[in-house]
Parts: structure tokens; sequence; C-alpha cells
């Protein structure tokens, strides 16, 4: 085995990943929570960090500002924090510079991880990818489809189904709270849809818009709550708010559309409290935590008939599946959402079965570190 011989205490993981992403954030921090040593690096910029020990350079790797030594320090950079930090295990999280990066400045008796968190085949016919992947000795993907894609290029790696859920803790049904729906003008009586997740093309907020106009008439009180543009980290996210705007527009929906920018993490399980229903409905996905935390909270779901869902949705038992383009579908699931009490409570308690099963972060994680025990044995 590879493990270093003389180990003694709690294991110790570096995790890199971006320091953007909640991935690395939740990830890092619930590693810590149940008692791991662990660390974070990344290199780029960030505006926070994930509460763990940190190794961040956020500035250019350049040496006396030659461009063609920025991977050469970035190298450096790493082999001194897995020097100064000695982890027994390294996790990388969806980020494809750094497999190749760890072949040459990681000592061999450290354990390596990937987990890919969303879809990207393309990187399966870059070589310094690839190569980086022969070395793994752990992958892990929230949906079988993501993992399939990447099982091939590491056949000595073991690898498992880790699911990105929700934190139970955080959410879980029951009212919201005023003062933190206050805080985003929001009425603690009104009726609201709400998008969770980027606006973004791949998210896929326009057929959402355009499935209103029925159901408003319906419900003319309905709002609907967008959320999340996240315009700093994705390049397509403020070209696609703008068609979005116009379409709502068209259409006289605009001054339904309540536009919540990113929240803290605390506060959205007040906001699926509040709301009748999430539409979630992406052209392609992995599997969100949005999922898990609008169950969690007891609010209705309509969602994509994604293969990446398969074996957690089942359609009119714990949400409503939908073809992500069919607006007459999503119409259709809303208004029976809506106006359907009965149905509504049997996707809300059938929804809470099904993420107390598959959906529990922390469970996610505590089997995720018996997976590193085993390895590290």
């Amino acid at each position: 085995m590879k493990l270093k011989p003389g180990i003694s205490g709690p294991l110790r993981v570096l995790v890199i990943g971006r320091f953007s992403s909640i991935h690395t954030f939740r990830f890092s921090e619930e590693l810590q929570r149940q008692g791991l040593d662990v660390a974070a690096l990344w290199i780029g910029p960030a505006k926070s960090r994930p509460n763990v020990r940190i190794y961040h350079a956020e500035r250019s790797m350049r040496l006396c500002g030659v461009p063609r030594t920025a991977i050469f320090r970035s190298l450096l950079f790493v082999r001194r924090a897995i020097s100064d930090f000695s982890p027994d295990i390294i996790h990388i999280q969806d980020e494809a510079r750094f497999p190749q990066w760890l072949n040459l400045v990681c000592p061999p008796n450290i354990l390596r991880a990937y987990t890919s968190w969303g879809h990207n085949p393309g990187l399966k016919n870059v070589s310094s990818f690839r190569r980086g992947l022969a070395k793994m000795d752990l992958l892990t993907s929230d949906a079988p489809d993501v993992l399939d894609e990447i099982t091939s290029l590491a056949p000595r790696a073991s690898h498992e189904i880790v699911r990105f859920g929700a934190d139970l803790d955080l959410f879980h049904p029951g009212p919201p709270d005023d003062t933190i729906l206050a805080q985003y003008r929001l009425d603690p009586n009104g009726m609201y849809v709400i998008s969770p997740r980027s606006l973004r093309p791949i998210y896929n907020q326009l057929t959402l818009i355009r499935a209103l106009p029925p159901v408003v008439e319906r419900f003319p009180n309905l709002q609907l709550i967008l959320k999340h543009h996240h315009v700093e980290n994705y390049g397509d996210s403020s070209d696609y708010e703008t068609q979005v705007r116009n379409e709502a527009k068209r259409l006289k929906l605009w001054d339904r559309v309540v536009r919540v920018d990113h929240i803290p993490y605390s506060h959205q399980c007040h906001l699926y409290r509040l709301c009748r229903a999430a539409v979630s409905i992406p052209l392609e996905d992995a599997f969100p935590s949005t999922i898990f935390e609008a169950m969690a909270s007891g609010c209705p779901l309509v969602v994509s008939n994604d293969r990446s869902y398969e074996g957690v949705i089942m359609d009119g038992t714990n949400s409503v599946s939908i073809s992500p383009t069919d607006t007459a579908a999503l119409s259709r699931a809303l208004l029976r959402i809506l106006s359907d009490s009965d149905f509504a409570e049997a996707l809300r308690t059938n929804a809470l079965e099904t993420v107390t099963e598959k959906g529990d972060f922390k469970k996610e994680i505590k089997r995720l570190i018996r997976t590193y025990q085993v390895l590290s044995s």
C-alpha cells in the first residue's frame, strides 16, 4: 500500500479546488468537522476562503514577470504546501490542471483522489489530464454517468458516488424567518416559485419564463424568484440575464420577477420554505445540491428528466420530472402543484424520505472517510 508507515492520529487531507466554489468550501469544512486534519489549496483569485488551514496564491505565479515561468512557480508552490502540510491524501475538486501537476510534485506514498462535479467529456482528449488521472487512487462524482466519463482514465482507482447533499441541520421543513425574508423584500404571505440555479443558458430559465403565462392567469398573485447570477464566475451569465429580462418583459411578466443575488448559505432554506415550488430544469446537469436542499426544506420540485438524476428522482412521487424544453409540461406541473394541495404534500413527504436516505451531506462525507480509511490501511 502507498500509506506512509507509522501514521497516527486523524488522516490529513489536502483539498485542492476553487475558493469561489461552494464544493470546495463545504467539502473541506465537513471533512474537518468530522475529525480529519484538513487544509485547502488554490491558485487564483478568491474573495473568501474555507474555514480550514489555507494555502492560497491569488496573484500571478510568474517569476520576475516572465510568463513562461508561471507553471514552474505554481509547481513550486504546490510542492511546498505538500511538504509543509504532509498530507496522507490529496483530493482534487474538479480542477483539470492539478492531476498532472501532482505527477511532478507529489511523493508516491500520498494517496490521490479526484472528484468530477459535472459533465466535461472533452477532458478525456487532453493528454495531460489523462496522464494525471491515470495515477489516481480514488475517483468520485455525484452522478453515475459523470463518473463513467472518467473511470476508464484511471484503471487502478477505486470509484465511488458521493452526492453533494444538503446540510440537514440547516435545511429542514418549517416556517421561514420573516426577518430574513425582509432583507430580500419578500412577503411572508406571498405566493412564490423559485429558480434556485445560477442565471446561465444551461440552466434554462427562459423555459420557465415562457411557461408562466397560463400559471399566472390561474394564480394572478404569483411571483418568481430568480437568484444567483454569478457574473464574476461565469462569462455567459450577464448576457443571459438580459435575455431572460427581455423575454419576461415581452410576456409582461417582469414586474413579477424578484431578483436575488448570491445570498448566504444559511438563508437559502428560508427561500425554499417560503416558495410553493422550485423549478430546476437544466439542459444538462450532474446532481446539484439544490435538489436535495429544496427536498429537505419541504419545497415541491419540478426538475429535468436528466439521466444524472436516475436513482433519486421519481416522477410524480418525490418530484415532477419533465423534458427541460417542454414549456407546456412545465405549465401543467406548476398548475398541479399549486392547485392540488394533496399532491404537493405527497411530494414533500416522499422528498423528505429521499433526502434522508440519499442526500444527507454529512452521511455522504462519513462514507467517503471510510473509503479513505480503507485505501489507507
